[in-house]
């Protein structure tokens, strides 16, 4: 195993150096730091080692891609009418821009500006104390919140478990997510450890970095693409800008 050449290598060191350290002054910071390597591989072996079985015990999942999110309503439709739609656990991924429920978010058009617009009001989820003065004298102290009311954790845990109960598409979590006052967004991503079927667009699991923010990991795992023939034009779209000549 690596652990254990690491050691090999780590003894054969240690006695090259004290060799060539032999002479009257003592080498004690060889010991040091050969232990301290020696605890690092140990830590990052033994953490690899509980992720691997932590991914093991969830089981395998079931990733189904398509292009538009049109096209996975109609595969989680098909789910619900079979005789697995109330068994089993399907979560359906999209943009901020389509589980956005916060209005003055969903007012800009733009993917970018919607997805900017969130995360600096998750930043800005700060208190800010108010005083009310009475006669010069403070009375009362109070806090209000200037990030999103819709990204609250409890709120966001009950729309999760409602996605595992039952099987529902965008417009239907959407609906639920305004019901519970619960960003539907979120909801969805926090269940994506615990579902059996995971329906995701082309861009959320083609492009590394939102793959790897939503929690997806498809090793092990079984990936569907549907009509992959479209994959090499979003790939080149994906990772590809266009600037015009004006700007």
């Amino acid at each position: 195993t690596q652990e254990k050449q690491f050691l090999k290598q780590s003894s054969s060191v240690k006695n090259d150096l004290s060799e060539e350290t032999s002479s009257n002054e003592p080498y004690e910071d060889i010991d040091i730091i050969l232990e301290d390597c020696d605890v690092e591989n140990n830590d990052d072996f033994d953490s690899d080692k509980e992720q691997e079985e932590d991914e093991e015990s969830l089981g395998t999942k079931i990733f189904f891609c398509s292009r538009t999110h049109s096209q996975l309503s109609q595969f989680v439709g098909e789910v619900q009418r079979s005789s697995y739609g109330s068994d089993i656990r399907l979560v359906s991924l999209a943009s901020r821009q389509n589980y956005c429920i916060n209005k003055s978010v969903q007012k800009l058009k733009s993917v970018t500006l919607v997805n900017e617009r969130c995360l600096d009001m998750q930043r800005a989820k700060k208190s800010r104390p108010t005083t009310c003065d009475v006669d010069g004298k403070t009375v009362k102290k109070s806090k209000c919140l200037t990030g999103c009311p819709y990204f609250q954790p409890r709120a966001v845990e009950r729309l999760r478990d409602d996605v595992l109960t039952e099987v529902q598409d965008v417009e239907q979590l959407v609906a639920k997510g305004q019901h519970l006052s619960a960003c539907p967004y979120y909801g969805s991503r926090a269940a994506i450890k615990d579902a059996q079927v995971v329906v995701v667009p082309y861009n959320t699991l083609l492009h590394k970095s939102t793959r790897e923010a939503c929690g997806i990991n498809l090793r092990g795992n079984v990936l569907i693409i549907d009509e992959a023939h479209n994959l090499l034009d979003t790939i080149s779209h994906i990772h590809s800008s266009e600037l015009t000549g004006h700007q």
